[in-house]
């Protein structure tokens, strides 16, 4: 497993034929191109799914201005904040403007935050953002269309497997309590 940038970057690197690096600062253009992309790619992999080591649940201070209109509060969303799972206590809000504006007096949310702790990351994640990587180089390295179409294909196989991977871990959710024994040997 790739434990640094660099790393991730170098599998990427070297999955299209092209030199390792030794910084995203060492002045080669492979170096130059993975700085220009890494926060980006990592940024688009972590807002695809909810991943288990990128949530966190927090309660949201509200904003003293309250919405122009149809809302009575607004609450500003962390800066860290990739993307809203779950408002709790609260079917009827709306995201807007990085703020999630609401009727409810409290705002209790679960959010796919910008997790840049690799060390955290879960193995097939890592492998899952160096094929992100390697798709979004893919052209500028190579210049060949059948180098970024393989490197699409393998992007979507390892979001797939990581994603199954990641489901795997949380537990099923139970439809309710079954006191009808013919419904309740069904599940």
């Amino acid at each position: 497993m790739a434990n640094s940038v660099v790393g991730i970057c170098n599998i990427a690197l070297t999955s299209l034929g092209a030199n390792p690096i030794t910084s995203l600062t060492d002045g080669s253009t492979e170096a130059v191109l993975c700085d220009s992309m890494w926060d980006n790619a990592r940024r688009a992999v972590l807002r695809a799914h909810p991943w288990n080591f990128a949530l966190k649940r927090i309660e949201l201070a509200a904003e003293l201005a309250p919405p122009a209109f149809d809302y009575k509060h607004s609450y500003p969303l962390p800066a860290d904040c990739l993307r809203v799972i779950q408002v709790f206590g609260d079917s009827d809000y709306r995201i807007e403007n990085k703020k999630i504006i609401t009727n409810s007096d409290k705002c209790f949310v679960k959010y796919v935050f910008d997790n840049q702790d690799i060390g955290s990351w879960d193995s097939s994640f890592c492998d899952l953002v160096a094929a992100r990587l390697r798709f979004d180089l893919a052209y500028a390295i190579t210049r060949s269309n059948s180098s970024l179409n393989a490197s699409s294909a393998i992007y979507q196989e390892k979001l797939r497997t990581a994603k199954g991977i990641d489901a795997s871990e949380d537990t099923t959710e139970l439809f309710g309590l079954f006191d009808n024994s013919l419904v309740g040997v069904r599940f």
